[in-house]
Order: C-alpha cells, then structure tokens, then sequence
C-alpha cells in the first residue's frame, strides 16, 4: 500500500511540475507577443522623422509597436502594393499604374523642400531660376550670384528618391525623361535626407535640397527663394514654391488596427503632432 502511496505522489508531483512549467511557457510567450506583431512601416526618408514623432506620441497609450524603415519612396510604393508591409510612406504623388495595383494614398502633411547651404555661406536669398540654373549646371561657380568665387559643388538625393523627384519637378529639371542634375559635373549623390544633410554642412561650396524639418539653422542654413522663407504660414499661403505633400500608402483591405492609426494621424490629435514637429496640417488641430 506505502508503495503505491509513493507511486501516486511521484506522479502527483510530476503533474504539477508540467503543469506549472506549462504556465511558465504560456506566460514567456505572452510576453514575447507583442514584439513580433509589430507593424512595418516602409518607405520615404522625407517622411520617416514625421512618421517616427506620430509613432512615438501613438505608442504612447496604445498596445500596437511600429517598425519604421527608411528605404525611399518607390520601396514604400512598393512594398504596399505587393504586401510586404501594411504601411508605406512617400513624398510623390502615385502613378496611374500603382494606383491600379490597389496602392491607395492618404495625404498627412506638407513639407517643405528647403535648398539648404553651408552656414558659412553667405549666400542668403535666389531666385527660382538661379535654382534651375544651378541644378541643371548653367550656373558653377557663386560669383555668378553675388557670391564669393568658388565652384558649386552640387548634392542631390539619389534618383527613385520622391524628394528627388519632387524637387525636379516643380523646378523642371527634367529634359525628354532625363534629369538635367544628372549632367552636372560637381555633383555628390547623397543616399537620403541625412548625407545630403552631412554634405552641406561639411562643404562650404555645398548646396543642396532636403526636408525643411532637419535644418538646424547651426550647421545648414535654408535659403529665401524668390524672397520667402520656408514658414509654415508662406506654405500655407502658396508663397513658397518648393511644398510638397507627404503619403502613408495602404491598400483597400488594411485590417482595423491599420485604419485606426490613419484616422488619429488626420484627427486633431494627430495634426497637432504634425504641427509641433514643424510641418504644415492637411486639417487644422
């Protein structure tokens, strides 16, 4: 009788340890969940320092995680439209073709497009055309507008870049589908907003285009184009001409969780973020 006594408290005991190691196992892996649901954001580096200040503000009282990417506009476009990844960013507008891919855009903000120079330089103000004129090569050297006599070294963001595109866009830097900065023979190709950035600040000669956001007005300076400083208030009045508006891509069928960061992104909570981050709202906060 003692020894089957033995025999059912032995397996007694073996039952709680699996019982108890089987609770342990479930608790680790609840734990561990919410890493791996995190949701991919892919896409432009002129709207990932937006993205990741809404990112940080919503994660604040909500469970979902964000994964930010910065790999370009035509990667986020992309990634969307062959369901790598639910969310994409971008600083262009789409194509026919991606909109039939089932690529839908929402417009967050505008940003500008500041051409920034080296703080050192004392070059203030240009003309939209002496712009052009730079970027397309005509102009070379800064005498040729009131500055001191050196070669224009001229950095641009990598082609494929929707800031890129943006920028030649609205100067017209474009000749039978080809790019006219591409013809320019002191020209560094920057790989995103930040060596561009880098660039500028370490060439005196440097002249170059990025997201008035990360001008830190110590290293780089933003120059008046045709008279008006990148402000919120000459975007919103149309004076500044090098706007730009800024995309999250998704498709029809983004599950709720998706929607839900889209509709506080656009509500007056999430234009406020936009606001404070130094963007211009698409709907006042």
């Amino acid at each position: 009788m003692n020894d089957t006594l033995n025999q059912r408290i032995s397996v007694d005991k073996k039952a709680v340890f699996f019982l108890t190691f089987l609770a342990m196992l479930l608790i680790f892996s609840s734990c561990r969940r919410p890493a791996s649901s995190s949701v991919n954001i892919i896409g432009s580096t002129t709207v990932t320092p937006l993205m990741e200040r809404l990112v940080a503000v919503y994660e604040e009282d909500k469970e979902h995680r964000f994964d930010i990417q910065s790999l370009g506009s035509t990667m986020g476009v992309n990634s969307v439209r062959d369901g790598h990844t639910p969310i994409g960013m971008s600083s262009r507008s789409l194509t026919d073709e991606e909109r039939t891919k089932g690529v839908i855009a929402h417009q967050i903000a505008i940003e500008a497009l500041a051409v920034a120079v080296n703080y050192d330089n004392p070059i203030d103000s240009l003309s939209h055309q002496q712009i052009h004129d730079i970027f397309s090569g005509k102009i070379t050297n800064w005498n040729q507008v009131g500055g001191f006599d050196r070669p224009i070294v001229v950095i641009s963001r990598e082609a494929g870049s929707g800031a890129r595109a943006t920028f030649e866009a609205l100067l017209k830097l474009q000749e039978n589908k080809e790019s006219l900065i591409d013809s320019i023979k002191l020209l560094i190709i920057g790989d995103g907003t930040g060596q561009v950035r880098a660039n500028v600040a370490s060439k005196i000669e440097g002249i170059g285009y990025m997201s008035v956001a990360v001008v830190d007005g110590q290293r780089v300076k933003a120059i008046r184009i045709d008279g008006y400083a990148p402000t919120m208030e000459n975007i919103q009045q149309g004076l500044y001409l090098l706007s730009e508006p800024l995309y999250l891509l998704t498709r029809a069928d983004s599950p709720r969780e998706i929607t839900q960061f889209l509709e506080w992104i656009l509500s007056p909570a999430g234009q406020a973020v936009v606001v404070e981050f130094g963007a211009v709202p698409v709907r006042m906060p």
